[in-house]
């Protein structure tokens, strides 16, 4: 379904009980509302280049999401609520609108799936403890963001975390040295 002018995140997707892969990229949706009655063993879902501003699901909801694809959109938060409740292994929400990284509200709950996320190119000004909530994370890309440093005890409390991209950012060459040497398991690119 991409490339159809779609308004709407279609809910006829919830008659589909076999759905593995959806993709909605390239229209025109504004935001998303996944109910109850979505219950397709989907496994793919691909929402990016839209207008998506919100994105929500019935908090009961438990589903096999493993990658999930919202970039290029107006999204202004991260949809904490959307993705406690699932099993993600890779977010990519690239090109947004994402000034902060606050997830306090979920206390982590339902993030421990995750493995790959990319924030890049979003206008993120600060790093956030709440990022250490991710503790299967191994791949986190800030790149092309306004962050200017990250706190080196938060790093390690991410002991998964193999790879940080931090191109085009404000941490200076010093800093980003630095942490290579508190932390020499880690990759900084």
């Amino acid at each position: 379904m991409r490339d159809n002018q779609l308004t709407t995140f279609p809910k006829a997707l919830n008659q589909f009980k076999q759905l593995q892969n959806i993709y909605l990229s390239n229209n025109s949706i504004q935001s998303v509302y996944i109910s109850e009655k979505f219950n397709s063993p989907v496994l793919h879902l691909d929402l990016s280049i839209n207008q998506i501003k919100k994105i929500t699901t019935n908090v009961n909801m438990s589903n096999n999401f493993e990658k999930i694809n919202l970039s290029y959109n107006q999204l202004t938060t991260i949809p904490s609520q959307f993705i406690t409740f699932s099993s993600i292994k890779k977010l990519d929400l690239s090109h947004n609108k994402i000034k902060t990284l606050n997830l306090e509200k979920w206390n982590g709950y339902g993030y421990n799936e995750i493995e790959e996320l990319d924030l890049s190119n979003n206008p993120i000004k600060e790093w956030n403890s709440d990022l250490t909530y991710f503790k299967n994370l191994r791949i986190l890309n800030l790149s092309n963001t306004k962050i200017s440093e990250i706190s080196v005890e938060d790093l390690k409390k991410m002991p998964i975390l193999e790879i940080l991209i931090l191109k085009n950012t404000k941490i200076s060459e010093r800093d980003i040295e630095l942490y290579k040497t508190l932390i020499p398991t880690m990759v900084f690119k």
